[in-house]
């Protein structure tokens, strides 16, 4: 990655220093940071001196294994995964990230050693999840959808054993949300926002494509990306703190102050955040999912701003969801009756959007359209958001930028549509599923 013969006390891109009498700890740190910064390159460029001072140093060997797979290295991710594992095989995040990385095949796969392991008892809650899930996905890439589907629900049932968490609240908040900016509340307040046209916030429930989307739009030379960030919320809950002389907010407390801020001020800061970070072109892209939860408060701070709705077939979206091992967030993901009360909730709350925000603000891409007419849906898309034409966009695969997220190894392909009605090899399993979806009116009764 352009780094590999730099002697250890040369600086990095990051415009830090490392010294080579510094720990391998330290610059392990210091890298981790970096990483978690969405600068993935500068971390590595660490993680690999710190390996120089320490060539066994197990967090460094780690890093450079998630770092290559952001930079799109996944040839170099492997490699770097199988050294690890080497060191330590009971590195069940490592083993669950080398299933991640390629499809599996019947000559090449680690179903046997998975099965073992979890057979003979894996250390720890977190380690047999995830193997679990490393199975199933194995599994399926095979073909072999019940067993798959078996490991995936005894490891996604683990998961949510351990994790405290009530479903209640985060529907409630979501119905909650959607009262408090009707169509009164919203005509009110338009007018006092920032009017910058810089950005452009992607969004929906994750794992239903909005990785594509971005990538799409970041390989136009007028446009780029951040990622997921979470300067919006931040900066909302700062001035609502400043404007309240510092009180800690609940969420409910949030929303109902949110509004008596200066939205100018708002949408202001944030746009000032993202040029901090090197926002210097036309048009920047915000990919946090849970933006779709301020879409009302983005739209009075940032009325110039454009937002993307990805919508996907809601039971391939909640399969989807269901067989991700989230590194965090969507507890909701890990029990099938959960996940449906809160993809209704969440589906609820976003045609309340495609029907109160001013027309023009919002966009609707539909994943199953746009995989099986990249280029009109990627037209019509770039129209809608006031993008010129490029060619450059239909090459999404090609953009070397990082990705950090869960679908940083399939925006490395060109666009496929295997994933399109994935949820028909289980529909015995998903059956009660759908049953909560059909009741919320969120999937037709009959396709």
């Amino acid at each position: 990655m352009g780094s590999s013969d730099r002697a250890p006390s040369d600086c990095d891109s990051a415009g830090s220093c490392a010294s080579a009498a510094e720990p391998a700890a330290r610059l392990c740190e210091r890298a981790a940071a970096l990483f978690h910064a969405q600068r993935p390159q500068a971390a590595l460029a660490l993680y690999r001196d710190a390996l120089r001072v320490d060539p066994g140093f197990r967090e460094a060997q780690r890093g450079v294994a998630f770092a290559y797979r952001a930079l799109g290295d996944i040839s170099g991710a492997e490699q770097a995964t199988a050294q690890a594992l080497e060191s330590d095989p009971r590195d069940y995040e490592l083993v669950h990230l080398r299933t991640s990385l390629r499809q599996q095949t019947p000559t090449s796969n680690h179903v046997t050693e998975l099965e073992r392991m979890l057979a003979q008892g894996v250390s720890g809650w977190r380690g047999a999840v995830h193997v679990g899930y490393a199975l199933a996905k194995e599994l399926e890439d095979l073909g072999e959808y019940e067993r798959s589907f078996s490991y995936l629900k005894a490891a996604a049932t683990l998961k949510r054993s351990r994790t405290r968490y009530d479903p209640g609240a985060d529907i409630d908040m979501l119905d909650r949300i959607r009262s408090h900016f009707d169509r009164d509340t919203m005509l009110s307040h338009r007018g006092r926002g920032c009017d910058s046209t810089q950005p452009i916030f992607v969004f929906g429930l994750p794992r239903t494509g909005s990785t594509l989307v971005e990538r799409i739009l970041a390989s136009h030379p007028d446009v780029q990306s951040f990622g997921e960030l979470e300067d919006f919320a931040l900066e909302l809950v700062r001035l609502v703190a400043e404007r309240r002389g510092g009180e800690a907010l609940s969420r409910e407390r949030l929303l109902e102050q949110c509004l008596s801020i200066d939205l100018a001020a708002l949408g202001g800061a944030y746009v000032g955040r993202a040029r901090e970070r090197g926002a210097s072109k036309r048009r920047f892209v915000d990919k946090l999912p849970l933006n779709s939860l301020n879409a009302g408060l983005i739209q009075l701070a940032l009325p110039g701003a454009r937002m993307v709705w990805v919508d996907r077939d809601p039971l391939d979206a909640c399969y989807a969801m269901y067989k991700f091992l989230f590194s965090g967030g969507y507890p909701f993901s890990y029990d099938l009756a959960e996940l449906a009360r809160y993809y209704v909730a969440h589906r609820r709350l976003m045609e309340h959007w495609v029907a109160e925000l001013r027309p023009g603000t919002l966009y609707r891409v539909r994943y199953e359209k746009l995989v099986t007419d990249q280029e009109g849906e990627t037209r019509r898309l770039l129209a809608a958001l006031g993008l010129e034409w490029n060619p450059a966009c239909l090459a999404f695969h090609g953009n070397h930028s990082p990705s950090m997220t869960g679908s940083a190894t399939q925006v490395r392909r060109p666009i496929y549509g295997s994933s399109v009605g994935a949820w028909r090899h289980y529909a015995r399993q998903l059956a009660p599923l759908r049953q909560i979806l059909v009741a919320g009116g969120a999937y037709p009764e009959r396709e």
